[in-house]
């Protein structure tokens, strides 16, 4: 029998945040790309392809793609940066 199910969002019970901020501050030097704080609060919550979509210049993801970018996006946050998060 079902006794209950346990449902997470981002930010909801861990403070992933900081992860987040990493992962993409190690991302976006890859590319030479410079975000700010804000610029990366703005999209947060969203997909990682609206994300890229929004903050990657045009021509790495018409070059890259926009999945792939996502996905390499994610390449950061290891085991090793997970241990950084709080509950």
């Amino acid at each position: 029998m079902l006794r209950g199910i346990l449902f997470d969002m981002d930010g909801v019970l861990v403070n992933n945040l900081e992860v987040h901020r990493a992962a993409f501050a190690e991302f976006f030097r890859r590319y030479g790309v410079e975000r700010s704080f804000d610029e990366l609060s703005r999209v947060f919550g969203k997909g990682n392809d609206d994300i890229m979509g929004e903050l990657m210049p045009a021509d790495v993801v018409a070059r890259v793609g926009i999945r792939e970018l996502g996905y390499e996006k994610e390449e950061p946050m290891s085991m090793t940066m997970f241990s950084a998060m709080l509950p």
